[in-house]
Formats: structure tokens, C-alpha cells, sequence
């Protein structure tokens, strides 16, 4: 009897874009599953106050709680981060863009985006989507300055936005040498000389921000989003928000995120029946259990219509992989 393939291979976290089956390469990216990170440049704040937010002023109280991530940028890239998270801050005494989540991270923007172009250069069929999702203390030509500079580091990677005709997919990408889709979310003005068409906008990856400790909330809005008509795509967070001084008795946000978080979130990624994925999906910590939301999120993309994680783990049938 000849061997058979299981329906979902080991994941190769480094390479799994370029490892899936051809037939879903040729789907368009918002109906991909894809793993992100929230806050994703967090792993090294400093003691500096960034952005306007309460206790920036007792930096060991608020590190703790800004903390989203454990892992620099090019490790939650070898372990299959594909979706990054950046908040700008500029410092005008300084002169200086920084990454900012409450307090200031010690890695510059400039020293994280190079390491996504190096992650690139040696994963010629990997892609990943960058977010500016918030532009602190920036007028708008230093938006364009800062938007100049990504533009320069990227280059040919850099892919443009599509004619409505015409199909983002992930095998467009690879034959064409794009590797990096841009989203920026700041209003353009007239006098703004950003190239628009290299730039994907908020209305074609909009996302919601929960805003609640309740975890079972979190999931509800997640949900939902998975009913939302994929003619666009969509980023789903998966993360909780402090809701007052009840919460500071889990320590920090990581022991908050495990206690409160974690299991649900799981649980609902191995339930979720094939057809009706989520697009992009972001949390904090995305390395317990050695990086078992990546896994599981990139494993969304082999479902068939109807059958869940759960479903394959525990029925143990293997068939041939369709390509």
C-alpha cells in the first residue's frame, strides 16, 4: 500500500510561504491565513518615554506592560511572522524616528526593517506585510521623509498596489519578485509626494481593535470578522487591552496574556472550519508553547471546506496533499 502525505506536512516556519501548494498560492492573499505579531518591535524597550500614555514616567512599572513581544524581528520572521506592527514616535531634540509602544525601543526603525530586508534577501519566496499603524509627533513631511526611506530600502521588493482586475496572489508575487506589501494608514495630504500606488490604505486591510481584558469578547469580534465578504483583506487582533488597576495582579502584560488569553485563542484557531479563515491574525507573544500560533494559523490554509484542526487531530487520516 503506498505511503500517503498527512493532509497538513510539518510546517517549515522559515519557508512556509514558498512550501504551500501551488493551488492555494494562486488565491488571493486576503483569503490567506497569515500569522502577525502585535507591537512586533517591543522585545527591547528602553527607560525613555515614547508616546503620550499613563506611568511612562516609571519606566520599571510600564516596561513590563509594553511589552508585546519577547523576540526580535528576524526571529519571529524565522518562526513564521509574516504580518509586522510598528508605532512611529519622532523626537524633534533628537532629531530621530523610534519604535514606540508607551516607552521607546533601543532598536531603531531603520535597524528593524534592515533585518526584514536581509530576512528577504535569503527567502526569495517568502513576503511580508508591513504596518505603520500609528505616526506619533510627525508632521507630514516627516511622514514622507520616513515613507522616502522605506521605499529605499525595499525598492524592487515593494509591491504595488493591484488594478482592481487584477489578483493579488501569492504566486504574483513570487513570479514577479515582490516580497513586501506596505500598509500605511495616515492620511495623505495634497502637498504629500508619498507614492500612493506603492502604498496599500487602511480600507483595503482595515482592522479592529477590541479594547477589553474580556478575553471571550476578543474571540466574539474575531468571529465576526471571519463573516466579513473576503473582497478585501483583514487583520484580526487577538489581544487584550488594561482595563484598570484589576489587572496589575497578573504582574505583566505576558502573564496576562497566558492567563487570560492564550488558551482561548488557541482553542478558537483549532475550531475554526475551513472556508472560513481569517486573513491576517495578530497577538502578543507569539512563541509559547514553541510558537504554536504561527503553526496553527499557517495550518488554517490547508483546511478543506468545512474541517477544523481539531477535526485532523483527532480523526488521524492521512491523504495526499493536493498541489
Amino acid at each position: 500500500m503506498p505511503k500517503t502525505a498527512p493532509r497538513i506536512p510539518d510546517i517549515d516556519l522559515e519557508n512556509w510561504m514558498g512550501n504551500l501548494p501551488e493551488n492555494i498560492k494562486e488565491k488571493s492573499l486576503t483569503w490567506l491565513s497569515i500569522p502577525g505579531s502585535h507591537n512586533s518591535g517591543t522585545c527591547d524597550l528602553s527607560s525613555e518615554a515614547g508616546n503620550d500614555a499613563f506611568c511612562v514616567n516609571i519606566p520599571m512599572f510600564a516596561r513590563p506592560w509594553a511589552t508585546c513581544q519577547r523576540f526580535p524581528i528576524t526571529y519571529q520572521l524565522e518562526h513564521g511572522i509574516r504580518y509586522l506592527d510598528f508605532r512611529l514616535d519622532f523626537d524633534s531634540t533628537k532629531d530621530r524616528f523610534f519604535i514606540t509602544h508607551f516607552l521607546r525601543s533601543k532598536s531603531s526603525p531603520k535597524t528593524c526593517l534592515e533585518s526584514v530586508r536581509i530576512f528577504l534577501e535569503e527567502h526569495p519566496k517568502e513576503v511580508v506585510i508591513i504596518d505603520f499603524q500609528h505616526f506619533y509627533h510627525f508632521s507630514d513631511s516627516l511622514k514622507d521623509q520616513f515613507l522616502a526611506g522605506v521605499l529605499d530600502l525595499f525598492e524592487s521588493m515593494v509591491c504595488p498596489v493591484p488594478n482592481e482586475d487584477q489578483l493579488l496572489t501569492l504566486a504574483y508575487m513570487q513570479a514577479n519578485g515582490f516580497q513586501v506589501v506596505l500598509i500605511n494608514r495616515y492620511k495623505a495630504c495634497k502637498s504629500c509626494k508619498t507614492p500612493k500606488n506603492l502604498f496599500f490604505s487602511p480600507r483595503d486591510f482595515p482592522t479592529y481593535w477590541p479594547d477589553t481584558d474580556n478575553a471571550t469578547e476578543v474571540i466574539d469580534k474575531a468571529k465576526m470578522a471571519c463573516r466579513i465578504q473576503h473582497s478585501f483583506g483583514y487583520i484580526t487582533q487577538l489581544v487584550l487591552t488594561l482595563q484598570g488597576a484589576k489587572n496589575f495582579v497578573y504582574l505583566d502584560l505576558r502573564n496576562f496574556y497566558k492567563s487570560r488569553m492564550y488558551g482561548k485563542a488557541m482553542t478558537w484557531l483549532h475550531n475554526i472550519t475551513g472556508g472560513s479563515q481569517p486573513n491576517i491574525i495578530i497577538t502578543d507573544f507569539i512563541d509559547f508553547h514553541n510558537f504554536s500560533f504561527p503553526r496553527a494559523v499557517i495550518k488554517l490554509n490547508y483546511l478543506k471546506e468545512g474541517e477544523s484542526l481539531s477535526d485532523l487531530e483527532t480523526s488521524h487520516v492521512n491523504v495526499h496533499v493536493e498541489s
